[in-house]
């Protein structure tokens, strides 16, 4: 009778230990995770894109809505062919996404409308992709409190469902990689 009750015992004191074991472990810093697989740089803290008064061809404002996901590049028109490139991996990412590909949404944000109105043949390629003006140059301002400026670094940014920028994917990333971390986030 004495050994049920110490089989009992052990057998509801394992569980408990085990737990409080691990748990100590991790937040001591023994075990727990510093690398992560990440390709693109996350930002801590979040940059908010609210008040960044971006408005669409038609001079209307633009406001990011919440609960969706957005690609975000920033094009300066100057090299059309990596325009069509990066439109093309965005629109990719997308497509590839199948039935997540509500979640996410791409954007072009440009500050130039004269030579936004030159690229009119490229966008009519592009019509699922929004493009927006950043007349004040207020979105790009804030980018910059934390990254190299968008428009020479070329890299995509991704909005997190609050609308934050939460991260940014290099120009030197490959389709696969940046698809790999949207995968992940959606």
């Amino acid at each position: 009778m004495n050994n049920q009750r110490y089989i009992a015992l052990i057998i509801l004191l394992t569980p408990l230990i085990v737990l409080s074991l691990s748990t100590a472990l991790f937040y001591s810093g023994i075990f727990s995770t510093t690398n992560t697989t990440e390709n693109g740089s996350f930002l801590n803290p979040h940059i908010e894109t609210e008040g960044t008064e971006l408005s669409l061809e038609d001079g209307t404002s633009f406001e990011f809505i919440k609960g969706k996901w957005y690609l975000v590049y920033f094009d300066d028109f100057n090299d059309l062919e990596l325009s069509s490139e990066k439109y093309q991996t965005a629109r990719a990412i997308n497509i590839t996404l199948g039935r997540e590909m509500n979640r996410l949404k791409r954007v072009v944000v440009y500050r130039d409308k004269e030579k936004f109105e030159s690229i009119k043949d490229v966008r009519a390629d592009y019509p699922d992709i929004v493009f927006v003006y950043d007349g004040e140059f207020l979105f790009e301002g804030r980018i910059e409190t934390q990254r190299d400026n968008p428009y020479q670094s070329k890299s995509f940014f991704i909005l997190n469902f609050y609308s934050d920028v939460v991260g940014e994917f290099y120009d030197t990333l490959t389709f696969s990689e940046i698809f790999e971390d949207v995968k992940k986030l959606l």
